[in-house]
């Protein structure tokens, strides 16, 4: 890969961005937004809008969406992945990641954070700093999980999911789609509707 398009120039776009250049020193990053807040982002310029897929080679070009929001990162992934797009699997070099887990592209692996045996990752996630993704776990696409937390051996995790910052999963237990865990939480439950919870152990707010 010589050139990686980033879509989005926020406080997440920063990390990829870091990841990305010292995952492949001398990659050239390409970065789009749509409503850009400032016409630089780590020195690199920010283009307003979205990449024309005729003006790239995907023999030698690679995208990601590098954006928090599940819905909306999810969303721009499908427009890459519909416009023609080759999706771009960002691992951070000090991540762990099990030679036996799987990643799925579009995905993100920051710093120090740690995917064991037989995990699975889907499209679009956001395994996210110092985060433990112990071995046998399942995370379905347009999930974040956020820094420090950990999910047990073998949690399963639904869609557009978010697990808070320094949050728990207890092994064995899964957690449905389109669910928000607060920062701080201890989920000892399965949880099936979606919703809001937060507390030790959660309760849906």
């Amino acid at each position: 890969m010589q050139k990686l398009i980033v879509l989005g120039a926020g406080g997440h776009a920063s990390v990829v961005i870091d990841a990305a250049q010292a995952a492949w020193p001398g990659v050239e990053i390409l970065v789009f937004d749509e409503a850009p807040k400032t016409d630089r982002i780590l020195g690199l310029p920010i283009s307003q809008g979205r990449p024309d897929p005729e003006n790239f080679d995907n023999a030698t070009t690679q995208a990601i969406v590098a954006i928090g929001n599940n819905q909306v990162r999810a969303t721009l992934t499908q427009w890459l992945e519909n416009a023609g797009f080759k999706l771009a699997t960002v691992i951070h070099p000090t991540a762990w990641v099990s030679p036996s887990a799987s990643i799925e592209q579009g995905s993100f692996v920051s710093a120090r954070a740690v995917i064991n045996a037989r995990a699975k990752i889907g499209a679009a996630c956001i395994i996210n700093t110092a985060a433990v993704v112990e071995h046998d776990c399942m995370i379905k696409k347009s999930t974040h999980i956020c820094p420090s937390a950990t999910l047990a051996g073998a949690v399963k995790i639904g869609s557009q999911t978010t697990v808070g910052a320094n949050s728990t999963i207890r092994e064995l237990v899964s957690i449905a789609d389109n669910i928000t865990i607060g920062a701080g939480s201890v989920v000892i439950r399965n949880i099936t509707e979606a919703g809001t919870y937060a507390g030790c152990p959660v309760k849906q707010l």
